[in-house]
């Protein structure tokens, strides 16, 4: 029998998903900001792994429990909740972050997604994408939520404590990956990363943890910013045309002694 990804129990494959009733992704302009543009955010030029090897290397993976959103469930990472904020786009690259540092045998630190958003958007409640957060992280990093709550919008929370705090938390590189490019981001996310994308047919982004083998195919297991009471966990999947995204940025951890 061909191999089939391992589910979590109650998962569902969805091919066909309604509207969702999200807000705050706004397109990039790619003819502003084209790849590579963006200081802290280079575009990425990594190899691809060949199709022919996606099932071997899932496979293993799965044998392993090695899958991040396994690592983040298992580590009791929770799904984040945008609450009444149109920051989606900066939640899509946190919620990777706090599992790829818990992957990384960093200790789990909740991070308030407001510290970089709303200082990034002149503390405005406005949208954003995906790589104009991790650019923003990666110049000044976030804060923890006991210094910054996680959804407020508010100037005094910007003390130099904060500040100080949030550039402890820059420990990930990241990558400007192609627009609509499936088999790049498929390939990133075997090699250990994970991703932020914006998806410009529903005005929303999410976090993409895990490459899956579905039906003759493949898909994206991804992570919700509605809690965890959203999918497994706050996890979903997309089949491969719905789970291609508009604006896509890698992320890895690069410094993983740091603190």
């Amino acid at each position: 029998m061909p191999f089939q990804s391992k589910l979590y129990p109650g998962e569902q494959i969805d091919a066909t998903p309604t509207p969702l009733k999200v807000r705050g992704y706004v397109q990039r302009d790619m003819r502003a900001m084209p790849y590579g543009s963006q200081p802290h955010v280079k575009e990425y030029s990594g190899p691809l792994i060949p199709r022919s090897e996606w099932d071997d290397r899932i496979e293993q993976l799965e044998k392993d429990k090695s899958r991040l959103s396994e690592i983040a469930m298992a580590g009791g990472i929770p799904s984040k909740h945008q609450g009444n904020t149109n920051f989606c786009w900066y939640h899509s690259v946190i919620g990777p972050i706090e599992a790829l540092r818990e992957a990384n045998g960093l200790p789990y630190l909740n991070l308030s997604v407001a510290s970089g958003a709303a200082p990034c958007q002149g503390f405005r409640n406005q949208g954003g994408w995906s790589t104009m957060a991790a650019e923003y992280n990666a110049e000044h990093g976030n804060c923890t939520v006991d210094l910054w709550p996680e959804n407020a919008i508010n100037r005094k929370y910007y003390t130099e404590e904060a500040k100080a705090n949030a550039l402890l938390h820059r420990l990930c590189e990241f990558d400007d990956l192609h627009s609509r490019d499936f088999d790049e981001l498929g390939s990133y996310l075997l090699s250990g990363g994970a991703a932020g994308g914006g998806y410009n047919r529903i005005g929303h982004a999410v976090g993409l943890f895990d490459l899956v083998k579905v039906g003759n195919g493949y898909g994206i297991r991804w992570r919700q910013s509605y809690g965890d009471s959203q999918g497994i966990k706050g996890f979903s999947i997309w089949t491969e045309k719905l789970a291609t995204p508009d604006d896509v940025v890698g992320i890895r951890v690069s410094r993983p002694s740091v603190k």
